[in-house]
């Protein structure tokens, strides 16, 4: 039996039931076995997107891996920090296949410098499954993603069949908890207190919570006013809103917080659809991705092509003010926002964020459809 083969089954065994992948030697011979295995699933195009779903997944109470190569850890890089401050709950293993002589690389990388640089926990797999079995465990008990290297060239080897581990079904499902799982700059001091006593095998679960701020009035004074355009539509979204709402790092992350409470999940600028389709992924279609039309351009339409790939019924506002107000202000010309929806016209309804009427009829329409949904709201 050839060791991608074993490396499936394992996965199998250890009751993982969300798979991601972007292809490089070593991750797609194990990623092929994984749908002889499990039936057909789809690749990701890149390593963000496939470590944010899996992620996204994670959260949702759904034991995940990813399957990428050495240089795909760098690309993953900007979401793999925010995991790692925003924690997981499910067991979420990074397999980093090394090709170490670079063979079928542009260059060699020193995976381990990466993984330090990222604060991750790391495991080098030597070709004991037992090592893979402890990188679930390991995650589960610390409640952060864990990486585990491999040497690529090992998973073309054939060796004997070997008993496999195993690990009982995940038993935790979905909670929200915005103190650990929202990140944004309110936050950012608690989070990064709760990351360190994880680290240093401290306590974390009782490390006193600060007061959320009540939204407008709790922000300052310069916030409040840029928030303002923001409400109608979250006043009409709260009452109609999904089991799992995703966002993006931003103001509207900031409508997480009482009254609202309209953001359940949210890392980096542009995650917000691959976290949703990690939630769908998990088992939960009443899913909502929230998004701003500078963070769209910057990095979340890749989700769409990923929810594409996968034919989910995704459904996605997104918030259009033609401003980066969360980085200074810098203006977002329309028309990049209209290149990128082109292709997906037909899922797209337009509507103005002042319209409550309208807002309400888009949003019981979206939820009613059972595909892709793009609300564009101009605000």
């Amino acid at each position: 039996m050839e060791t991608s083969h074993t490396l499936a089954l394992l996965l199998q065994k250890l009751h993982v039931k969300v798979v991601t992948h972007v292809p490089g030697y070593g991750a797609t011979q194990v990623f092929q076995a994984w749908n002889r295995i499990a039936g057909t699933t789809r690749f990701s195009f890149h390593e963000e997107m496939a470590f944010t779903i899996a992620h996204g997944a994670a959260l949702a109470g759904t034991r995940s891996a990813v399957l990428i190569k050495s240089h795909g850890l760098a690309k993953a890089g900007n979401s793999i920090l925010d995991a790692v401050t925003a924690g997981t709950l499910a067991g979420l293993v990074i397999m980093v296949f090394d090709d170490r002589t670079g063979s079928h690389s542009d260059s060699i990388v020193d995976v381990e410098s990466l993984v330090q640089g990222f604060h991750l926990p790391h495991l080098k797999c030597t070709g004991r499954l037992q090592e893979i079995e402890q990188a679930f465990q390991v995650s589960e008990q610390m409640q952060l993603p864990v990486a585990v290297s491999i040497d690529a060239a090992l998973v073309e080897r054939r060796e004997k069949a070997v008993p496999m581990p195993q690990l009982p079904p995940f038993a935790g499902s979905f909670q929200r908890d915005v103190y650990r799982h929202l990140l944004c700059p309110v936050l950012a001091p608690h989070q990064h207190e709760i990351l360190h006593a994880k680290q240093t095998a401290q306590s974390w679960q009782n490390i006193p919570k600060p007061q959320l701020p009540v939204i407008p009035d709790g922000l300052p004074t310069d916030w409040q006013q840029a928030v303002q355009s923001y409400i109608p539509f979250f006043e009409t979204f709260r009452p109609l809103r999904g089991r799992i709402v995703t966002g993006d790092t931003g103001l509207s992350a900031l409508f997480g917080f009482p009254p609202f409470d309209c953001i359940d999940l949210c890392t980096h600028m542009g995650g917000s659809l691959a976290l949703a389709i990690g939630a769908h992924l998990a088992g939960y279609d009443e899913t909502w991705a929230i998004t701003g039309d500078f963070s769209f351009v910057a990095a979340g339409h890749l989700g769409l092509v990923e929810a594409v790939e996968r034919k989910l019924p995704l459904k996605v506002a997104i918030l259009v003010n033609q401003k980066a107000l969360a980085t200074g202000g810098q203006d977002v010309a329309a028309d990049h926002l209209q290149r990128l929806l082109a292709g997906y016209r037909e899922a797209v309804q337009e509507v103005g964020g002042d319209d409550r009427a309208a807002l309400q009829e888009a949003i019981c329409i979206a939820n009613d459809r059972k595909k892709l949904s793009i609300l564009v709201v101009t605000l």
